[in-house]
């Protein structure tokens, strides 16, 4: 959009505002004559500073005065004192703090030369990014870098403190780039499994940035590609869940923070001890701050606080809900059809249609008691602290436990049927009692029938590991018949498990995939799929529609299950 455009915009909204205040001021006659001059008058300031800032945001000025002008608007809305002084080929325009200042060199031409960003002897590398930001007019963007830089310094109590603060930043931020990954060519694998996910480097004031998480469904809605990695580390693509390394004042104790990169040995992937010489201290901590709310369970907390060796994080309390509820719960706000959302915290039975299949969910988000460890929270101000870089690895660990237990739970929540998907019950549906073991386990039982004419359990345990192996990586533990029986695995369900981090993904490629059910296992599902073909024959010749039968089936015991079959088999004439 030109300029001339985006003036005739911002004068149409000017008028625009102008005719509401008009309207406004004829439907107020009736106030008191001086209180209604009060109202409209604050109501005009508060839409004619709108305008301004619009106006300010809009228009891109590459002069000279334009680009001092918009300089001194970005320090008083961040509240910096703003001064400039004349050079011979220029004007050099200065946003202080009592921290920091920003230098910024412009030619008589318009020609932004340097951007310097100085904390007392300390001059900050790498701002030809704010050099370009302001050759090109891209003041908002400018001011985000300013911003960030204000809301890190503010934590120090003095300048002395803000250069230790920026050198142990940059020695964080080193270190962490160091850390060797894998390359993967799919961006979805390299934020799943790479220790730090994909790392976006420190721009300027924009703080590092690490990926670490992604639901696939996630990654296939955002288009990602091989291509896409370079976009999250360029910082022009941001997508799932990460985290930003920044700083937190300590108001009670001092930690101590490395200031030398040198503590990690990249060749052999070992980290030196912190002594006097390598490190300082100082009343900050450095933390992962965020982008969105996880809720996390106590036995996951706990562990937080026993890698990081501090009190800070807040545990959930005796009161408080079962995490699964808390997942189910933020799980709801995100969701845009209102009346799905509200089934999502009501209902007890979850029902997923799926391609020839359609899978109830019972008792998910249900627990008559709460194990203290099983209590849940939302990340306190959806960050967590740390005082050294190995913390990092274990805390994105740690989270990514939660996050892959979160994503299995909401991955069994009831969504809208789509398409030709049947909305009725049929004999091959299948109903599931769900228990949970977070952040640990999910098992999803339910019960086969026999030819015989009885019925077996069937359980689908999906594991998260807790050691060494990636928790993206969750392991699916099949059994069929007997709790003494042993369980077993399937490597393609296994395969399927891991790159769709969905329980009905899963589980509907076990009942439609041949040969990927653990031997016992599909021997007990052919004979349960014989089962339901001759009780579909009897049903036929009775003269009832399976679907109104198996409307009733699953609310039927096993000892009701087992008389039926035997009933339909005394029925079935002699072969």
């Amino acid at each position: 959009m030109s300029d001339e455009s985006r003036i005739r915009e911002l004068s149409e909204l000017i008028r625009n505002k102008c005719l509401q205040t008009r309207q406004q001021q004829q439907q107020a006659e009736g106030q008191a004559p001086n209180t209604a001059i009060q109202v409209q008058g604050a109501e005009v300031l508060s839409r004619l500073r709108e305008v301004i800032v619009r106006l300010q945001e809009e228009i891109k000025d590459p002069s000279p005065a334009g680009i001092q002008q918009r300089l001194q608007y970005t320090a008083s809305k961040l509240g910096l004192n703003y001064s400039n002084q004349r050079s011979a080929n220029g004007v050099s325009c200065y946003l202080n703090t009592e921290s920091f200042y920003v230098e910024v060199c412009v030619s008589d031409n318009g020609t932004v030369t340097s951007a310097n960003v100085v904390l007392g002897q300390e001059t900050q590398k790498n701002t030809d990014i704010l050099v370009k930001l302001l050759q090109d007019c891209k003041y908002i963007e400018f001011e985000k870098h300013i911003k960030s830089l204000v809301d890190m310094f503010s934590q120090a109590t003095g300048q002395d403190t803000a250069v230790l603060l920026l050198k142990a930043v940059f020695a964080i931020e080193s270190i962490l780039s160091s850390i060797e990954n894998p390359n993967y060519s799919n961006p979805i694998d390299s934020i799943l499994l790479n220790h730090l996910g994909i790392v976006t480097p420190r721009k300027a004031g924009l703080p590092m940035k690490l990926t670490f998480f992604i639901t696939p469904s996630e990654g296939i809605s955002a288009g990602l590609n091989q291509e896409s990695s370079s976009s999250i580390i360029e910082g022009e693509l941001d997508v799932g869940i990460s985290a930003k390394v920044q700083v937190e004042r300590s108001s009670t104790q001092f930690y101590r923070l490395p200031i030398d990169p040198n503590i990690f040995n990249s060749s052999q992937g070992a980290f030196a001890q912190l002594t006097e010489q390598n490190s300082v201290s100082v009343p900050l901590t450095l933390i992962l701050s965020l982008n969105e709310d996880i809720p996390i369970c106590t036995g996951i907390a706990e562990k937080l606080q026993q890698t990081v060796y501090l009190t800070t994080q807040t545990l959930p309390s005796l009161i408080a809900p079962h995490v699964d509820q808390l997942i189910i719960s933020e799980a709801s706000k995100k969701v845009k059809d209102s009346n799905v959302a509200k089934e999502h915290i009501t209902n007890s039975v979850h029902t997923i249609y799926l391609p020839g299949q359609v899978h109830e969910y019972v008792g998910l988000g249900v627990h008559n008691e709460v194990p203290n460890l099983q209590r849940g929270v939302l990340l306190p101000n959806r960050s967590v602290p740390f005082t050294h870089p190995v913390h990092v690895i274990k805390i994105i660990y740690l989270l990514r436990q939660q996050l892959v237990y979160n994503t299995l739970l909401v991955s069994c929540l009831t969504r809208k049927r789509r398409g030709t998907v049947p909305a009725t019950k049929s004999l091959d549906d299948y109903s599931f009692h769900v228990s949970t073991q977070p952040p640990e386990a999910i098992i999803m039982a339910t019960q086969l029938l026999t030819t015989k004419g009885g019925v077996i359990p069937l359980k689908f345990k999906f594991v998260i590991p807790q050691e060494k192996v990636a928790p993206t990586q969750p392991v699916l533990h099949l059994q069929a018949g007997s709790d003494d029986q042993s369980m077993e695995q399937s490597p393609s369900l296994n395969k399927i498990l891991a790159k769709s981090l969905s329980i009905p993904v899963t589980i509907h490629a076990g009942f439609s995939r041949p040969g990927v059910l653990p031997p016992s296992v599909a021997a007990a599902f052919k004979d349960h799929q014989d089962a339901l073909k001759a009780f579909n024959s009897e049903l036929t010749s009775c003269g009832i529609a399976s679907g109104d039968f198996s409307s009733h089936m699953t609310s039927l015991s096993e000892q009701q299950l087992t008389g039926v079959a035997a009933g339909f088999k005394r029925k079935r004439p002699p072969v």
